[in-house]
């Protein structure tokens, strides 16, 4: 049976039109013969009269930005959607192989109530063809949806041009998730049903979909979602115990902090169901001479290159590295006894959270200090001396300060992504303190994780994922 929050979602039926997705070349990566015309002999055949008709373009019922494509091909053929808005340079979706007959796909990363100029472009051996011209128009933005004041941005800064997140709206009980490019823009967005909240939110390992967490929790619905850009629901995990931190692995094993009473257990789900108990808060306290503790935690992060995961315990002012294979603590930092501690008078965590390695090998989180600020902070591990020591931070001075959640990543570009949770301002900040794009979503009350976004067709891939029931 459909889940409630899931009875309005528009779907697409995609199995026609996508029988796999391109590699980053913008060409078929499956090898399938049948848009290339290769015959078994190995002779390339072209067919006579390649014909795209019956291109159509509707609005997507759930997201207003989204425009759902469907045409018809007269035989199998690499067929992709190009489009412009304006001035703007011709966008080209990937290729991907379609076989002849109906077939959809979607326009995406236009902002609301805007005129789009498009076509279908299909090849198959030599032979080319498209669809007619046309001009469709994107949906408005619902009344409530929250607004992106953007206060600073330098082009020349940034990378990345999209940003994708979720929050908590003023609405009650509403949430969605959401894109913006670096205009500060909607470009796509998502809301869950009433009642659902979606407090943790991230790019899939694979980077061709969006995982979140969904809680119902005065019905004790607890589960994580993967989706397409498109709304097309790949996978749900229904977890017992589900607080909201999640990771994925590379083999799509889901890893996650199961709630038990004071305590909490790092529980691996693996892809085919089974579970298996991998850490648990109380034992590390134990081991640690500290038991009576109990265990709040507010971020989990993994490393697939140290086979660890670090996890926040904002109640303990602490961050633990533990190794996903043995179980064990590889060690602790901050205020609970045997962690590593700080070097600098007057510096510690305070309600620390989203704790990461950087790529220079720093212990990177986010901390308050007074008076009632939220700083990024980046810290030196001493293994020797079991110490660390702050080589950078950001925040002091601007009045920001994260409540709740909150959150700094180091980025390939070595710039700092960051938000405030419960102030939903976003901002991304180089080493040397320059702010190259800053904003408040106004609307929001609460933000959690968000990430940076290079191509939005990297998260539509109908038949990447093996559907569930």
């Amino acid at each position: 049976m459909t889940p409630k929050h899931w009875t309005a979602l528009t779907t697409l039926t995609l199995a026609l039109a996508l029988g796999a997705c391109t590699d980053g070349s913008g060409t078929s990566g499956t090898g399938n013969d049948s848009a290339t015309g290769q015959n078994d002999s190995g002779t390339t055949t072209t067919p006579d009269n390649l014909a795209v008709t019956d291109a159509t373009a509707v609005v997507n019922d759930r997201t207003r930005t989204l425009l759902n494509v469907s045409f018809t091909l007269s035989d199998d053929a690499t067929t992709w959607v190009t489009f412009h808005t304006g001035d703007d340079d011709w966008v080209s979706s990937p290729k991907v192989d379609s076989t002849a007959g109906a077939n959809e796909t979607i326009i995406v990363g236009v902002t609301a109530d805007t005129e789009v100029t498009w076509k279908i472009m299909a090849e198959a051996g030599a032979a080319a063809a498209e669809s007619d011209e046309q001009v469709t128009t994107t949906g408005s933005l619902p009344s409530d949806i929250p607004v992106f004041d953007l206060m600073e941005n330098d082009p020349s800064g940034w990378t990345h041009p999209y940003v994708f997140g979720s929050v908590g709206t003023d609405a009650v009980n509403q949430w969605l998730l959401f894109i913006v490019n670096r205009a500060g823009e909607m470009v796509w967005y998502y809301y869950l049903d009433e009642g659902f909240w979606a407090p943790y939110s991230q790019i899939a390992q694979d980077n061709r979909s969006i995982l979140y967490v969904a809680r119902d929790t005065p019905n004790d619905d607890r589960r994580i979602v993967r989706m397409g850009i498109d709304g097309e629901i790949h996978k749900e995990w229904e977890l017992d115990g589900l607080t909201h931190a999640f990771v994925e692995l590379e083999d799509e094993s889901v890893v996650y902090v199961r709630e038990v009473g004071t305590d909490e257990e790092v529980t691996m789900v693996k892809p085919d169901g089974s579970t298996q108990v991998v850490w648990t808060c109380s034992d590390w306290l134990r081991d640690t001479n500290n038991p009576a503790l109990p265990c709040f935690h507010n971020g989990l992060n993994w490393y697939p290159d140290r086979g660890t995961f670090l996890i926040s315990f904002y109640n303990l002012n602490t961050v633990a590295e533990a190794d996903i294979d043995s179980g064990t603590t590889i060690r602790s930092f901050g205020e609970v006894g045997g962690s590593y501690g700080f070097t600098d008078a007057g510096v510690s965590f305070d309600f620390q959270h989203h704790p990461t390695w950087t790529s220079r090998g720093g212990l990177m989180v986010t901390s308050s200090d007074p008076p009632r600020e939220t700083w990024a902070r980046e810290f030196e591990v001493d293994e020797a001396n079991e110490t660390i020591t702050q080589i950078w931070s950001h925040g002091e001075g601007y009045g920001l300060e994260a409540r709740t959640i909150g959150e700094a990543t180091r980025l390939d570009n070595d710039n700092t992504l960051m938000n405030w949770g419960s102030h939903p301002h976003m901002r991304e900040v180089k080493l040397d303190g320059t702010i190259v794009w800053d904003g408040y979503m106004d609307g929001a009350a609460f933000m959690s994780r968000i990430h940076p976004v290079v191509d939005l067709y990297d998260f539509y891939c109908p038949g990447c994922y093996e559907q569930t029931e």
